[in-house]
């Protein structure tokens, strides 16, 4: 080959790697920028429990397995947490090492900020905006002495012991409700309303789901165990179903989500444990409107391999 074709290979190869450089080097930038999760401790959340955390002094975000992902950086009152290297999907804070008091998060998107606020009890979280939040969520957890998971065929505890928490998808559409184990994330249960708001009672004018579900005054406070109040339309309240999949708004409802009318004092129903629950979605829905973290292109993965070829080929005929 004379001098000027190999100065030409020269150029070329010297180009190509240039290039090859510069996108591993966008590649590797992309992968370090991050979002952040920041967790704030919020009083007025609290309602029913033992304050927990009066300040943050350490918080971890752990894995549905229990693995801690991230240690998070505490200054001010607030933990932050980089989420650059993790997945999207449903994770857990120990704070101040309660391990008996996890506070549940669900991520959406790891490249962008996003805010979540808990009362000092760890019980009420909410996600988002705090007073338009994307998730609502509550614990019952064993820290706060909440009754744990109960099998639906004669009320006994799941083996091993399990306890739950709720999780309201209020940007949906349907809005969501998710009943959950806490700590690993799996679902145990899940109801889509058939509307957005719950008929009148003698205490409450068609009180929104989110509220009838997770809000101040709902069902249960209403209720406050007063059959008179439900009864023209859930007739047996206090009667169980032989099976979950009898269960309908006139039949047995309170033995829908927990069992019976006593409500959460019962303990939350594992639909899981059912040879014949009724189908139940048992993806989360993603919340209407969020952001998707960004990926690689299928092109911009070509332009790697074929740079890194041709720099092999053209380095060879030199």
């Amino acid at each position: 080959m004379n001098t000027r074709k190999r100065n030409m290979v020269s150029y070329i190869a010297t180009g190509l790697l240039i290039c090859f450089s510069l996108s591993m080097g966008s590649t590797v930038v992309q992968a370090a920028t991050g979002g952040k999760l920041m967790l704030s401790l919020q009083p007025g959340l609290d309602g029913e429990g033992d304050v927990k955390a009066t300040s943050i002094t350490k918080a971890e975000l752990t894995s549905p397995d229990g693995i801690v992902m991230i240690n998070g950086d505490v200054s001010g009152g607030t933990v932050q947490f980089n989420l650059s290297g993790i997945d999207a999907g449903d994770y857990f804070i120990r704070v101040n090492d309660l391990a008996d008091d996890l506070v549940p998060t669900r991520i959406d998107d790891t490249a962008t900020a996003i805010n979540q606020f808990v009362g000092q009890k760890l019980r009420v979280t909410v996600i988002g905006n705090l007073s338009d939040p994307t998730y609502r969520i509550q614990t019952f957890s064993k820290g706060q002495g909440e009754h744990p998971v109960v099998i639906y065929s004669d009320g006994s505890n799941d083996i091993p012991e399990q306890y739950a928490y709720v999780l309201l998808s209020l940007k949906t559409s349907p809005q969501t409700l998710e009943i959950n184990v806490l700590g690993t994330a799996s679902q145990l249960n899940s109801y889509l309303p058939t509307a957005a708001i719950h008929p009148s009672t003698s205490t409450a004018i068609n009180p929104a789901f989110s509220d009838w579900m997770l809000g101040e005054n709902n069902h249960a406070y209403d209720y406050n165990g007063t059959d008179s109040k439900c009864k023209s339309c859930h007739i047996n309240l206090d009667t169980k179903p032989a099976a979950f999949t009898q269960i309908t708004t006139s039949n047995g409802w309170c033995y829908r989500c927990h069992y019976g009318k006593a409500g959460v004092d019962n303990g939350f129903i594992d639909a899981t444990a059912l040879s014949a629950a009724t189908p139940m979605p048992t993806t989360p829905i993603t919340a209407t409107g969020q952001p998707t973290a960004t990926t690689k292109t299928p092109a911009f993965e070509a332009l790697l391999a074929i740079s890194a070829l041709l720099i092999t080929v053209l380095s060879r005929k030199r």
